[in-house]
């Protein structure tokens, strides 16, 4: 995640944007960007990658309903100086 946020939101810190559409499309561009880049030390990219090796071993999502196991309910103070 660390990674993701130094190669495509960090980049975004001084654009504006006028439009959550407009965002989003510079937000999938990068993104598409960082997944063409070649992964450090193996010689495809992230993109080749996932579609070689990922991808194929993905099963669907269950059919059937999750059911929660445990829930908690949590308070957030205030920070205040």
């Amino acid at each position: 995640m660390k990674l993701l946020y130094r190669r495509v939101y960090s980049e975004l810190h001084n654009e504006v944007f006028y439009s959550l559409d407009e965002l989003n499309r510079t937000v999938a561009a990068k993104m598409l960007a960082h997944n063409r880049k070649r992964i450090q030390r193996l010689p495809d990219p992230r993109e080749m990658r996932f579609l070689a090796v990922e991808k194929p071993a993905l099963r669907p999502i269950p059919a059937t309903e999750l059911k929660i196991l445990s829930q908690t309910e949590l308070n957030v103070g205030l920070n205040v100086e």
